[in-house]
């Protein structure tokens, strides 16, 4: 019966695919509600919670390099039963340790963990033929899993108000055992194993190298990793920034932030769309461009301590840009990837996750219990967007060839 589910079209598999996807969107977000409380449970400053962010996200990076390559070389499912296991078992040790130490530690491998889900999954995506119906398979994906930043800090939220704080980590044993259970009846094997040696180290690198030398793979990279260094300083250091000059309690951080990340779905909901009348380049135009206006709008305001309400919008205002533009970004740079889309799927989220942890941490030790970091370095990366955006079709415009 279960081998009969496993198609790959229908509803379940999509959502599958991106609850898959979802997995380190549902690990960190969830925890937001708590991040402000972990300093003064452990007896440590304040923005101490934010060091378990990072934590993951270093951990996230390398753990993207290694199952994408394993997925080329053994298969799709293997490496993700293994990573998603794994998930489950450590997020079973952060809810039951009493030691920072090896909180941190637990929650670094639990970022390598969780990196086989969102990487297989994109690979999977890109099994699937490449092109539009690729486009449209990440942006449906992207919709779907946008639920992850809208509804698990409110679920954290909820948890706070009725038990302690490991219940965020049980939470994420439910949603990993789920997980399994949806990809064992659901998700078919789209490329099976081959001892073809073509992925031994050297080939491996060697595909690296031609990666690495496509334009459209490094503009996605670039596009998208700059755009989800802002978004990782905000999952940083939100809470405490909500809390500290604005009074809103770790307990009702949740329901604000579900409140922005209505715009990441709207953006990523809009982009599927989009793409399909007006194509790929066209949406992450204009993507880049509500990033970019959320930058300068950043900037503007970091200076001095705007209201609330203000600080949101513009904050709402880069969440719909970045729903428009990382599922977009991503399609482009795998675009070239063909049957190396495990590697360049690993590649793609090693830095982007790898370059998140640092935007993380730097928001983490910027922070000074007001919007300044906040607003400069998510306003520095809505900037840079722009500038990398205009290269890149400065050297569309440079490569075309001239009409005779």
């Amino acid at each position: 019966m279960a081998l009969k589910l496993k198609r790959t079209e229908g509803v379940a598999f999509v959502v599958t695919l991106a609850g898959l996807a979802a997995v380190t969107a549902t690990a960190v977000d969830i925890f937001l509600p708590a991040q402000p409380m972990i300093g003064s449970i452990f007896g440590l400053p304040s923005g101490a919670g934010g060091v378990l962010i990072a934590a993951y996200f270093l951990g996230y990076g390398p753990g993207m390099m290694l199952w994408g390559p394993l997925a080329d070389r053994y298969g799709r499912l293997p490496p993700l039963y293994i990573s998603l296991i794994a998930f489950v078992v450590l997020a079973v040790v952060c809810a039951t340790t009493d030691s920072f130490e090896v909180l941190v530690a637990a929650r670094g491998l639990q970022g390598v963990a969780g990196g086989g889900g969102p990487v297989i999954a994109r690979a999977i995506a890109r099994d699937m033929g490449g092109g539009a119906r690729t486009v449209r398979l990440l942006t449906t994906m992207t919709a779907i899993f946008s639920a992850a930043p809208l509804l698990s800090p409110i679920v954290g939220s909820g948890l706070l108000m009725v038990f302690e704080w490991p219940s965020v980590f049980w939470a994420l044993v439910v949603f990993g055992a789920l997980l399994i259970l949806a990809t064992v009846l659901f998700i078919p094997e789209t490329r099976p194993r081959t001892t073809d040696g073509a992925q031994t180290p050297p080939s491996v690198l060697n595909n690296l190298g031609i990666l690495l030398r496509a334009r459209d793979f490094n503009v996605g990279m670039f596009l998208t990793t700059t755009v989800f260094a802002g978004y990782a300083v905000l999952l940083s250091i939100g809470a405490s920034v909500a809390e500290k000059p604005y009074g809103i309690p770790p307990q009702l951080f949740g329901f604000l932030f579900a409140v922005a990340a209505v715009a990441s779905v709207t953006g990523s909901v809009s982009a599927r769309f989009m793409a399909t009348r007006l194509g790929l380049e066209r949406v992450i135009s204009t993507g880049t461009a509500i990033v970019g206006v959320a930058g300068a709008g950043f900037l503007i305001i970091g200076a001095g301590t705007p209201s609330l309400p203000v600080l949101w919008v513009v904050v709402a205002c880069y969440l719909l840009g970045f729903g428009m533009l990382f599922p977009t970004g991503t399609a482009k740079s795998l675009g070239p990837a063909g049957r190396m889309a495990g590697l360049g799927a690993s590649v793609l989220g090693a830095v982007q996750m790898l370059t998140g942890a640092a935007a993380a941490a730097l928001g983490a030790v910027m922070f000074d219990s007001t919007n300044f970091a906040l607003s400069t370095l998510m306003g520095a990366a809505g900037l840079l967007c722009l500038v990398i955006r205009a290269i890149d079709m400065a050297a569309q415009r440079n490569t075309k060839t001239p009409s005779t």
